[in-house]
């Protein structure tokens, strides 16, 4: 379990040990058997090519039609947009790359007014996902039809991209579709506390959620309010009391709800991030 709050501290429950763990406290060896080379010729798999198996995400706030991908990598994501500014931040899911090559990315930006390029290093995320750390800021790109190419680089090398090129908002077809590539998830169904924790319904697609824990008066009204994150997956749950430690939540009457998102949406916005959940009854804390 871990919590975080907004920013801040971290809460971490160290896990159970692992099977090798298991196999040192108890004597026993594992037996690793070794292939001869004609078993392994037979065995032995062709390593694909590096490219983008997905785009998993591309920026905050802004919609995408459909992708279009030149069958080696090279992906489209046209947007629509009037807003003065947008950030870009894509993650993606690659195939053909080893987990210990250096994955970079060659942002370029083009618009009426200048040619700017930049260079960033992508992570390995604990789901598989590479990603950005921040956001590459676009200016005005509806008024300069600005067009952004992120080139992906592993050791050095490049093998794919993904162009996202930007119009008015006028200009978007009929079907466009204004919420991110993964649509927006839904609320969890219920919250509720019980037996001193608070638990709520499982989300698809959900990999991370928010806690907002608000403070009510004698009037029945929200008069302040904390926020810690969780990503309880398998149980989703959490101790009120470790909520209350965690946050320093003063004494009186609260209410929680929950939402939903994905993990890279790191300002939890609203295109990926579900509504919240009902609020829970009143809870009373000491």
């Amino acid at each position: 379990m871990k919590l975080m709050q907004q920013p801040g501290r971290i809460l971490i429950k160290a896990g159970l040990a692992g099977v090798l763990g298991v196999a040192l406290a108890t004597g026993i060896a594992p037996v690793l058997a070794v292939a001869s080379p004609l078993e392994a010729a037979e065995v032995a798999t062709v390593q694909p090519e590096p490219a983008i198996a997905a785009v998993t995400y591309i920026g905050s706030g802004l919609g995408t039609a459909e992708l279009s991908d030149d069958g080696r990598g090279n992906i489209i994501a046209p947007r629509y947009i009037d807003d003065m500014a947008a950030y870009l931040s894509p993650t993606f899911k690659l195939q053909g790359v080893d987990s210990q090559a250096s994955v970079t990315m060659r942002i370029t930006i083009d618009n009426a007014s200048a040619h700017l390029v930049s260079r960033v290093t992508l992570t390995l995320n604990r789901f598989g996902e590479y990603e950005q750390f921040g956001s590459t800021a676009v200016s005005r790109p509806g008024a300069k039809a600005t067009v952004v190419t992120f080139e992906l680089l592993a050791d050095g090398r490049q093998f794919a991209s993904l162009t996202v090129p930007f119009a008015p908002a006028s200009a978007a077809p009929s079907d466009f579709n204004p919420l991110a590539i993964a649509n927006q998830l839904a609320a969890p169904a219920s919250a509720w506390v019980a037996d001193g924790r608070l638990h709520w319904q499982a989300v698809d697609r959900a990999e991370r959620y928010q806690i907002s824990a608000l403070l009510i008066d004698s009037t029945g009204q929200a008069v302040d309010m904390w926020r810690a994150d969780s990503d309880n997956l398998t149980d989703p749950s959490e101790s009120i009391a470790e909520i209350q430690e965690f946050l320093d939540l003063p004494a009186g009457d609260y209410r929680f709800s929950v939402k939903a998102s994905t993990l890279h949406n790191g300002f939890w916005n609203g295109t990926l991030a579900s509504p919240s959940s009902n609020r829970t009854e009143l809870v009373s804390l000491n």
